[in-house]
C-alpha cells in the first residue's frame, strides 16, 4: 500500500492507496511503529483489523496492527554545491577576512584566559596565540 497523505491533526491517521481505493486508517497503539518515520508516497505493508466497537478516541474502523516498510521511501533532491570559501572575494578581501578571524579567536582565548594570564606580559601571550593561530587558520 502506499501512503497518500497523513490526518490534519494526528498523523496516526493515514490515508491508503492499495492500487484499487484509498481508505482511512488508524494506527493503533499496538502497532509499536513511529509514524513520524513514514512519508507520504512510501509503500508499507500493513495488518490491519476492522472494528466496529469505538475505539479510545471514539473512532471506528480499521486499525493498523503492523507496519513494515517496502520498496524504497521518496527521497528528496538535494543540489550539493562544492564549498568554495570566501567565493567572489579578491585576494585581499580573503586575507583581511582572515586577520580578522584571527584576531577575533585571540580577542575571544584571552578573554578565557583572564585571571590566569599576568597582566604584564599579555602582550606575548596575544603575540604567540595570534602565531599559533595564524598556523592553524593558514
Amino acid at each position: 500500500m502506499k501512503i497518500v497523505a497523513f490526518g490534519k491533526k494526528n498523523r496516526n491517521n493515514v490515508l491508503l492507496n492499495n492500487g484499487k481505493t484509498e481508505d482511512w486508517y488508524f494506527v493503533s497503539d499496538r502497532a509499536k511503529f513511529d509514524v513520524n518515520t513514514l512519508s507520504v508516497g512510501q509503500d508499507i505493508d500493513v495488518v490491519f483489523e476492522e472494528s466496529e466497537k469505538p475505539g479510545k478516541y471514539g473512532q471506528k474502523g480499521k486499525f493498523i496492527t503492523s507496519i513494515t516498510t517496502t520498496g524504497t521511501s521518496p527521497t528528496p533532491v538535494i543540489e550539493k554545491k562544492p564549498f568554495v570559501p570566501y567565493s567572489g572575494k579578491s585576494q585581499e578581501e580573503q586575507n583581511s577576512i582572515k586577520r580578522q578571524a584571527i584576531g577575533h579567536m585571540v580577542s575571544r582565548t584571552i578573554i578565557g584566559l583572564q585571571g590566569s594570564v599576568d597582566i604584564n606580559n599579555v602582550t606575548s601571550v596575544i603575540d604567540t596565540l595570534y602565531k599559533k593561530y595564524v598556523e592553524v587558520v593558514g
